[in-house]
């Protein structure tokens, strides 16, 4: 049943990762040029725009697995199980993702002050709205188990 809450709470953490691809996740200023980081690579900051410095495919992939693993699992609301496997996976994801945003942002430019956006904050969103869905749907099933037993 798609009208679930769950299926809000999964809703939410894809609209969250949608927004990973489209705003900065951290700021870099290092020796008077600025670079931010998005999901591509860093970018520095010039007159005319922005320059591409390094591809960060790795940001990219991650960022597209936690995504379409929110969408999918909107549609699995027949196996509750796996459900609750993917969201724990989703979540495991999403912190490794992270792992990946403060190694790019941290170990790339040593020593340089590095500063958080808005877009630093949304895979943080989506481990609390996949949490939220993940125990929404352990209360379904706990509710279909429970009408199973014999009174």
């Amino acid at each position: 049943m798609i009208q679930r809450i769950q299926s809000i709470w999964l809703s939410m953490a894809f609209v969250a990762g949608i927004l990973l691809f489209f705003l900065p996740l951290t700021g870099i200023n290092s020796a008077g040029a600025e670079f931010i980081l998005k999901y591509r690579g860093v970018y520095k900051i010039t007159q005319t725009g922005f320059t591409l410095n390094s591809m960060q495919y790795s940001l990219a992939i991650m960022s597209l697995i936690v995504t379409v693993l929110s969408v999918v699992n909107i549609f699995l609301y027949k196996n509750r199980n796996l459900q609750m496997r993917i969201c724990v996976l989703n979540i495991i994801l999403v912190f490794s993702l992270i792992g990946l945003i403060v190694y790019a942002s941290y170990f790339t430019f040593v020593q340089e002050e590095v500063s958080h956006t808005t877009g630093s904050i949304l895979p943080l969103t989506i481990i609390v709205f996949t949490f939220l869905a993940r125990r929404s749907i352990k209360k379904d099933e706990d509710l279909v188990k429970s009408t199973y037993r014999l009174r």
